[in-house]
């Protein structure tokens, strides 16, 4: 595939996928742009399976590191442990901004 094209493909790719992500339709998950666009950039060459594999492997254990702290979030939040520490945060600084902001930081 020539480059010019190659890398046409591959932004085109990018926007919507990041705007999958973005938008979130029907509230779906970013996979639903993220997985097609990986599909679509390999099954046309502009990467190639081996590439593909090897950048995995790279990056797999941080990705894993990622969607692990992405569920440990999603369970705080359901258990309400933002909300506790929220009001704790609020109830100290008294009204206080700057004190708010470094018991957040």
């Amino acid at each position: 595939m020539p480059g010019a094209l190659a890398e046409t493909i591959a932004i085109l790719v990018l926007v919507v996928s990041l705007a999958i992500a973005i938008v979130r339709p029907f509230g779906l998950s970013e996979a639903l742009g993220a997985v097609p666009a990986a599909i679509v950039v390999v099954t046309t060459g502009i990467v190639s399976v081996g590439e593909a594999g090897d950048r995995l492997g790279e990056i797999g254990p941080t990705v894993a590191f990622l969607a692990a702290i992405l569920v440990f979030g999603h369970l705080c939040a359901e258990a309400g442990v933002f909300d506790h520490l929220g009001s704790l945060a609020a109830r100290i600084s008294d009204g206080r901004p700057r004190l708010l902001l470094a018991i957040v930081v």
